[in-house]
């Protein structure tokens, strides 16, 4: 896989209510965390006798429990009353589909149990292998499930007679800038992520949905950082940049993965050299950069020479182009592929700019790459083009 916000002021004005002061060096470095990465824990008890259920130390009154064949079943809409997750009845299928709350990055998003089936489905309507229980059933109006499957959401269950605890965090990322600051091909920033936890990795996109990153890209700058009771350790990111807009995946295994935006725009360019992947026989006439700029509908020549012994099965190389999709903050394939002949080791071609964004433009090489099942292309190159529009 391929992958600024400020704590200043909400520092400053604990610490005149506290009495105390932030030393400069603390407050700066506030400033430069784009992200703090933290756990809320929940805590449900429930008295399985009588139905007394305690969120967090406050009282959500009562609720029937039963107990079958030695499992646990509680109604199905205490889940959303504690916060767990989203209830949606289905009376005409006699399904109940449980979401889990975002906040819970949950292993599995989605839980649909049909009533009186000892299996559990997907939101699909697949049912999970190998998973099998007590059927769900019906009592005056309200579904109950069984808890054994709490797990499945992030929820920890462990019953001690006579009471029921379920045990879960929300993970949050806590963004403080929509879109860090970024120049020269590079990008910094620090994370904040409460002790204990994975530490995150920084990814950065190659191209549609893949992404990809290294540990050497990170370090950390500082440890055993309290803040609001927790204890925080901090880590700085320097990641190379495309020119134009870059989405970052800010991704830990334990945690889930939030998305920023940073954007660089190069002066010139040829501040930016073209991505040319060394061990490929290609050299590259137009463009000269990694950066190419141009109007909709101008020409955008592509132009070079390749030095390949055999017979290639095709003669053309291919041009794959995505857009950048802001809201989504990935990059999407935009059109038909261009084709750009190969004659006598030499290739020459242009196709006009599309519609005003940015593009990521993957250079594919001819299929001559030995496979198992026959010859197969490679990525040789990419650049960044910029179409503006020249409209008004």
């Amino acid at each position: 896989m391929k992958h600024v916000f400020s704590f200043c002021a909400a520092m400053l004005m604990l610490a005149v209510c506290s009495g105390s002061s932030v030393p400069a060096a603390a407050a700066s470095a506030e400033a430069r965390d784009a992200v703090t990465m933290y756990l809320v824990k929940h805590a449900a008890r429930i008295h399985v006798q009588h139905g007394a259920v305690i969120l967090d130390d406050a009282s959500l009154g009562n609720r029937r429990v039963h107990i079958r064949n030695g499992r646990v079943f509680i109604p199905v809409r205490l889940l959303q009353d504690l916060g767990i997750g989203s209830v949606e009845w289905d009376a005409g299928k006699r399904e109940v589909k449980v979401t889990a709350a975002p906040e819970l990055r949950a292993p599995v998003q989605t839980l649909v149990f049909h009533v009186a089936s000892e299996r559990l489905y997907d939101e699909s309507g697949a049912a999970f292998p190998d998973i099998v229980s007590e059927a769900p059933f019906l009592e005056r109006n309200r579904v109950y499930v069984p808890v054994q499957h709490l797990a499945l959401l992030g929820v920890a269950v462990e019953y001690e007679k006579p009471h029921l605890n379920l045990k879960w965090s929300d993970k949050r990322f806590e963004i403080h800038t929509p879109a860090i600051k970024a120049g020269d091909g590079e990008v910094r920033f620090t994370v904040l992520y409460e002790t204990g936890l994975e530490a995150p990795s920084a990814l950065t996109a190659l191209n549609g949905s893949a992404w990809t990153g290294s540990s050497d890209h990170r370090k950390i700058v500082g440890r055993d950082i309290v803040k609001d009771g927790k204890t925080f350790t901090r880590m700085e990111f320097a990641l190379p940049l495309r020119p134009g807009p870059n989405p970052i995946m800010l991704s830990s295994s334990t945690f889930g993965q939030t998305v920023l935006e940073t954007y660089w725009r190069p002066e010139t360019e040829e501040e930016v050299p073209l991505s040319v992947f060394e061990v490929w026989p290609v050299k590259f006439e137009e463009p000269r950069y990694g950066y190419v700029t141009a109007g909709e509908g101008e020409p955008v020549v592509v132009s070079g020479t390749v030095s390949l012994e055999g017979e290639l099965s095709d003669h053309h190389m291919t041009l794959q182009l995505e857009r950048y999709d802001p809201v989504h903050k990935v990059f999407v394939q935009a059109g038909e592929d261009v084709r750009i002949p190969i004659v006598d080791n030499r290739f020459s071609g242009s196709f006009p700019a599309p519609e005003p964004g940015t593009y990521l433009v993957n250079v594919y090489s001819p299929r001559y790459i030995p496979h198992i099942d026959g010859s197969v292309a490679v990525k040789w190159a990419e650049f960044v083009l910029e179409v503006r529009s020249d409209r008004g």
